[in-house]
């Protein structure tokens, strides 16, 4: 057995050491009636009445044991405590929190350091991402909004060769195929238009599209033409079907273009005969001149036929101006037409003409009595009209030649 006896100054002298407490820890010892051994370091006058902390307590009735407390001098520390019976001593260490912390402290700030710059590094990473996928989405929205407004000529940029560029693709070519499609609709719609300025005047047609379902309008003042072919009828029956239609459609066909240039509105065909009108569906002063001018035009047309086809054909023309109803007939295969007296009687003046002749009725000719040469054909009977005078317009007056010096 080995037994040693230490002096007391000797053990304060290595208990005060500070070596690995670093500069706030100590070790000191504390009597059982609360004293500091080391007077020289704490001094008596500082502490009259002993040394009191959690720590030094709880050391000096004999417990043993550590924790973060508030040392002597009311400082937060962690420390550790032992009464140590053999000597009737308690011995304390002790170390700021602070100072204890520092460390853990350091660690905590170089991990939010570090946190920080990776959540600088991932959001710059994630905005260099999201604008290469967002930048050619951003491409193709503002070529929507362009296509939106109507602009079809527009494509979408090809900036990657990813998902986004197959997208920008896909798009170009569903506008390829949105403006092929728009642009037979429009074909078809023009063709539609035509067919349908075939059958209808462009103001009823135009009524028509906006919804107006019953068109029927009163014109106080129009001029008709109903005009036959003389000997069509006995000529046709030598003729194939086909050439018999196609000179059919080849004098009507100078008719239809000659009425054009005139302004003239083609109202109907039958069979072999023909009906136009002026002043309808829009009024114009002039409307019995024009008839006149067209009925003139016929004549011309058709000696030019039988000059083509060494023919002997002839147009009866009968003309009048009055008052008629004009309107739209029929929900399928509907047809623009003309009702009243008006038109009866000029019907009635074809049929009661002369081959190769223009008879007009009395009303038309007070129309252009002064601008057209007739010849007074006297009083005629016409069927359901009774005795009428009427006149043959033989054509265009010549103006008197001025007198020159």
């Amino acid at each position: 057995m080995l037994a040693a006896h230490v002096r007391v100054p000797v053990l304060v002298d290595i208990v005060s050491d500070r070596t690995g407490l670093g500069e706030t820890g100590e070790s000191y010892l504390i009597d059982s009636h609360n004293r500091f051994l080391s007077v020289a370091r704490f001094g008596d006058e500082a502490f009259p009445r002993g040394a009191h902390s959690e720590g030094i307590d709880a050391a000096v009735q004999g417990e043993t044991g550590a924790g973060i407390y508030r040392n002597y001098a009311g400082q937060p520390v962690i420390g550790s405590y032992r009464w140590m019976p053999a000597l009737g001593l308690a011995l304390l260490t002790e170390i700021r929190v602070s100072e204890a912390l520092q460390p853990a402290t350091r660690l905590g700030w170089m991990i939010l350091s570090i946190g920080f710059i990776a959540i600088a590094l991932l959001a710059v990473g994630i905005y260099l991402i999201t604008a290469r996928i967002a930048r050619p989405i951003l491409a193709v929205s503002a070529t929507t909004e362009q296509i939106a407004e109507g602009d079809l000529s527009q494509r979408a940029p090809v900036m990657t060769e990813d998902e986004t560029g197959i997208l920008a693709r896909n798009f170009n070519r569903m506008i390829d195929r949105l403006r092929q499609t728009l642009e037979d609709l429009a074909a078809e719609q023009e063709k539609s238009e035509r067919l349908l300025l075939n059958i209808l005047p462009q103001p009823i047609a135009e009524r028509l599209k906006q919804g107006e379902s019953n068109i029927a309008d009163s014109f106080a003042e129009v001029t008709i033409l109903f005009a036959d072919i003389v000997n069509f009828t006995p000529m046709s029956a030598g003729l194939p079907a086909h050439e018999l239609v196609g000179r059919l459609n080849e004098i009507f066909s100078e008719f239809d273009r000659l009425g054009e240039v005139r302004g003239l509105e083609k109202i109907k065909t039958i069979g072999d005969a023909y009906m136009v009108g002026a002043g309808l569906p829009v009024v114009r002063p002039d409307h019995a001149q024009v008839v006149a001018e067209f009925a003139l035009d016929m004549l011309d047309a058709i000696d030019a036929f039988n000059r083509r086809h060494q023919s002997d054909l002839k147009m009866r023309i009968g003309i009048n101006s009055g008052p008629v109803v004009a309107g739209v007939i029929g929900t399928h295969k509907f047809i623009y037409d003309i009702w009243g007296d008006a038109v009866n009687t000029a019907a009635r003046m074809e049929s009661h003409g002369i081959g190769g002749c223009i008879q007009v009725t009395e009303s038309t000719y007070q129309h252009l009595k002064h601008q057209y040469v007739f010849e007074d054909r006297g009083l005629v009977k016409i069927k359901g009209k009774g005795q009428m005078h009427t006149y043959m317009l033989k054509g265009r007056r010549i103006p008197e030649a001025e007198c020159v010096s």
